[in-house]
């Protein structure tokens, strides 16, 4: 009772004589709501029942001052976007976008004034979709939009927060090109922002380039929501790399990928009969490995079961959402009509420097580890595999090592030793770990589900290429070290 009167008092204080201006100080609502539970709780320790009323209402202040900042830099975006014929949205960023669970947040734009109130507002975020801005293909700002962005970053000068700017762009063209040309984007923005009054320490920016779709690219209108640049406003270093990490991607919303199948038969019935063979005793090329594996016969994705249910966001800001892994596992296929998907890395724009990661902010068995699997008496090795806990993202690119006719304890060396590019999927019992394999003729991709409820029974499948298509071999896979 004691705190549900004074949650209602510092309210019904805070917000006398605004009832007509509700939809307004949402944000302070919000606001005065935390920063008064959060001083209630520290006054109570420090002086327990009179200390939380006057921490409460302290805290309370302070929420209201935060919400009322923010809704007003918002105005004044709006106002600019107005002028400036931008395409502007705003939203909050909750506990949820921080902290690894499910998303969920509403989206008000520019032609809006409705806020999300339904959790607890941890920062502020604002998208602006490209309308050239840009030169085609350059981070060179036009002259027109170099005027707008400046006014847009003097509306943060006056705020000691942490902001991140990131690129994003549509999945034409190349996925590495894509990178670089948002994160080079997403530096020249910071460059402004430290140019009219934001400090350069609380400034950091990623260029996301096209792993983050939030509308679907086979269409014009989608492929332009996808080309946007978004500025996101929090209170840490550490909430702003947890932001950066837990945003899962949509797969549907990514253009068809354009397969190749390799034969060298002509006939329908020579193809047909070898559909049940095992690649061994018909290839020829010296440097062919046989791994003892079947025709690949389907585009699916194996193995649903260790998966779980798909989480994706499917909404132009995101709503998290699950969907069963048999209903809509086909937006993933295989990892032979996907393609690497170049993700980047948040950077301190005053050092250049990406964040660091510790070791527990690794997902168990996957922390720069080693594993290992024989396929057909040839030893394959993934080192290093790292993924993050926060939204199963993959910070390193493991080589691949191949042994062929591998003999335990041999000290032999690796007969091929290949490049890799990954893209993660996070279900919700295992993590689809893809990779993509460079350098190599024959093989093209494996496809890695790490159980998240035994590390121990995780398993794999390599896709490779033969003479007469694309082969599969089952996988089970062990972390080196790991009993």
């Amino acid at each position: 009772m004691f705190k549900k009167t004074l949650s209602l008092s510092v309210c019904c204080f805070l917000l006398s004589g605004c009832a007509s201006n509700v939809g307004q100080n949402i944000g302070k609502i919000g606001g005065t709501t935390i920063g008064a539970t959060g001083g209630a709780l520290l006054g109570n320790k420090i002086a327990g029942r009179n200390g939380a009323i006057i921490g409460g209402l302290i805290g309370g202040l302070v929420g209201y001052a935060i919400g009322d900042s923010i809704d007003k830099r918002r105005e004044e975006l709006k106002r600019i976007a107005e002028q400036e014929k931008m395409e502007i949205y705003f939203s909050d960023i909750t506990s949820d976008d921080i902290n690894d669970k499910q998303s969920s947040h509403k989206t008000s734009n520019s032609s809006m004034n409705k806020q999300d109130n339904t959790s607890q507002r941890e920062g502020d975020r604002v998208i602006i979709t490209e309308t050239n801005q840009f030169d085609k293909g350059s981070s060179e700002l036009t002259p027109k939009a170099q005027e707008s962005f400046s006014k847009i970053a003097k509306t943060y000068s006056n705020i000691d927060k942490k902001i991140l700017i990131i690129g994003h762009t549509d999945d034409s063209g190349s996925s590495l090109s894509n990178q670089k040309l948002s994160e080079e984007r997403a530096k020249r923005l910071g460059n402004i922002f430290a140019e009219n009054g934001v400090k350069q320490e609380n400034i950091y920016f990623l260029g996301s380039g096209e792993t983050q779709p939030v509308a679907d690219n086979n269409t014009k209108d989608g492929a332009a929501k996808n080309r946007r640049v978004e500025i996101v406003t929090l209170a840490s270093e550490k909430e702003i790399a947890s932001y950066a990490n837990l945003r899962k991607t949509n797969p549907s919303f990514f253009k068809p990928v354009e397969t190749k199948t390799t034969s060298i038969r002509s006939t329908q019935k020579q193809n047909t009969t070898l559909q049940e063979q095992s690649t061994q005793n018909f290839v020829s090329n010296k440097n062919f490995i046989d791994f003892g594996g079947t025709k690949n016969k389907s585009d699916n994705l194996y193995n649903l079961d260790k998966f779980g249910e798909v989480l994706v966001k499917n909404s132009f800001i995101g709503i998290g959402t699950k969907a069963k892994a048999d209903e809509s596992m086909n937006i993933y296929g295989n990892c032979t009509i996907d393609k690497p998907r170049v993700y980047g890395e948040t950077k301190s724009l005053k050092s250049g420097e990406k964040i660091e990661y510790k070791t527990h902010e690794y997902k168990n068995g996957l922390n720069q580890s080693s594993w290992t699997t024989l396929a057909n008496k040839h030893l394959i090795g993934l080192a290093p595999i790292g993924v993050l806990k926060d939204g199963s993202k993959p910070v390193s690119s493991p080589k691949i090592y191949i042994y062929k006719n591998y003999i335990q304890n041999s000290h032999a060396k690796p007969d091929k030793t290949l490049a890799t590019t990954i893209n993660t999927y996070q279900g919700t019992q295992g993590l689809l770990y893809r990779v993509f394999i460079h350098d190599d003729a024959s093989l093209k991709c494996m496809d890695i589900i790490f159980d998240e409820n035994n590390i121990n029974k995780s398993t794999g499948r390599l896709y490779y290429t033969t003479n007469y298509g694309t082969y599969q071999k089952d996988l089970s896979m062990q972390e080196v070290g790991r009993n």
